[in-house]
């Protein structure tokens, strides 16, 4: 059954929560949390050099102590590792495990990323445009 598409701004904002809500139930998924898939995803895409659980917290807006428990559960199940930087030995950067490159291939965001790529380019421009908006919004309020 299709759903109604909305055009008019609550109901695209009540759509846009009810996707989020579903996404962050779909993280309870593989015995992770939402924060443990975030950590994971972030571990795989950021620069080596920036793979530090400082930079995570920086980059989620979370304190560094939450990080820390954060990567400290993912090195546990053996999907993150510390590894001293070359630079400075009291420097631990964070490597994603093979079997954390394997758990991310069950990432419950692999479904909306696939189906973001089937978009139309103009489109998915768009998106990208009013979700950036709406981020900047948000932390807007926060401050």
């Amino acid at each position: 059954m299709a759903l109604p598409i909305e055009t008019n701004a609550r109901g695209l904002a009540e759509l846009l929560q009810s996707v989020v809500n579903r996404l962050y139930l779909a993280g309870y998924t593989e015995a992770m949390t939402p924060a443990q898939w975030m950590a994971l995803r972030f571990v795989r895409q950021a620069n080596p050099s920036a793979a530090t659980v400082l930079n995570f917290a920086r980059h989620y807006g979370v304190t560094k102590g939450t990080a820390s428990q954060t990567i400290s559960h993912l090195v546990a199940k053996g999907l993150v590792q510390r590894t001293h930087a070359p630079e400075d030995a009291r420097s631990r950067r964070l490597e994603l495990t093979a079997q954390g490159a394997r758990v991310l291939d069950k990432d419950p965001l692999n479904a909306v990323t696939k189906t973001l790529e089937e978009l139309d380019p103009s489109l998915r421009l768009a998106f990208a445009q009013g979700l950036h908006k709406l981020l900047a919004a948000t932390l807007s309020t926060r401050e």
